[in-house]
């Protein structure tokens, strides 16, 4: 529609009421002139005029209809197109297709995965801050086997390794207090502590062992990497308590009981004693000798006491 005649309030009527109007109007214009044909005929063009417009409005609005009612068709299969698209997205791709999109996604993630492991692999990052001792590459050149690309030292704080044996190792916990020289250093005691001790041994020479590592405490000491050290672990410590050197005791072989030959005046005498913690040749005793005793080696034979 491209123009209207009506406004807001108009009273409309259809077509076919107007035409009925003429046709009445037409016969009343017969019956008041009666034979006349000269009137008769001037009513009839009026009506035949009236009907030919009326037709031609009918054949006008049939047309428009038509038009009307394609426009319509046209809309409603455009509808019908719309929903099934709609249903079908709603609905989904098939099954197949989305397995096959998600195999070439997931090929597609591995490739990447794949190409930064790569990348990574061919980039070489420090471990920890410090300071590089060695450079063992060059560039464009293979790699030198059995020998790391670069050697770091961690400037944080200095550690060492050392060997436990076996029979010692049970008695170390983390956190103990280690004395630590350097042969380079002999006049300087270095304080530590145990950090880690190795869960799996090591065999060496037919000896078990199990690397500890000692972490130092700061120092002002002019430590450098890779000097030899020695490391005195301390497992326990106890104050005033009575010691003897280890070299006095001896062991009865029949009953197993430690004892050691004090001096009385000018006689030797057996004493038996119990013994502690022993270390390095020294050996705390727990019971059978006071302070002040003088405990002696006596050379011992089957027939009784020898020379001192």
């Amino acid at each position: 529609m491209t123009e209207h005649s009506v406004s807001v309030g108009d009273t409309v009527r259809a077509t076919a009421h107007t035409r009925d109007e003429t046709y009445r109007t037409y016969q009343d214009m017969v019956a008041r002139l009666g034979e006349s044909n000269r009137w008769t005929g001037m009513a009839h063009s009026a009506y035949l005029d009236a009907l030919g417009a009326y037709n031609r409005a009918v054949e006008n609005s049939e047309f428009q209809l038509t038009s009307a009612k394609n426009e319509v068709t046209r809309a409603y299969h455009a509808l019908q197109q719309a929903q099934d698209n709609l249903d079908k997205l709603l609905e989904g791709v098939d099954e197949a297709d989305i397995k096959a999109a998600q195999l070439d996604v997931d090929a597609a993630e591995l490739s990447l995965e794949k190409a930064r492991t790569d990348l990574e692999k061919a980039t070489l990052l420090a471990p920890f801050d410090g300071v590089v001792a060695a450079v063992n590459v060059t560039a464009d050149e293979m790699a030198p086997t059995g020998l790391s690309a670069v050697t770091l030292l961690d400037t944080s704080g200095f550690r060492i390794t050392v060997g436990v044996d076996e029979m010692d190792v049970g008695r170390l916990t983390k956190g103990q207090t280690v004395e630590v020289t350097l042969d380079a250093l002999p006049d300087t005691v270095i304080t530590g502590s145990v950090d880690k001790i190795a869960p799996a041994a090591t065999f060496e020479g037919g000896v078990v062992y199990y690397d500890v590592t000692i972490g130092l405490a700061a120092t002002d000491a002019p430590i450098r990497a890779d000097m030899t050290a020695n490391a005195t672990i301390v497992v326990e410590e106890l104050a005033d308590v009575l010691t003897i050197p280890t070299w006095v005791v001896r062991v009865d072989r029949t009953t197993g009981q430690t004892y050691v030959n004090r001096r009385v005046g000018d006689t030797v005498e057996r004493v038996d004693v119990d013994l502690g913690i022993r270390y390095e040749g020294i050996a705390q005793v727990l019971s059978g000798l006071s302070e002040g005793d003088v405990a002696i080696w006596v050379q011992e034979s089957s027939f009784g006491f020898g020379g001192q």
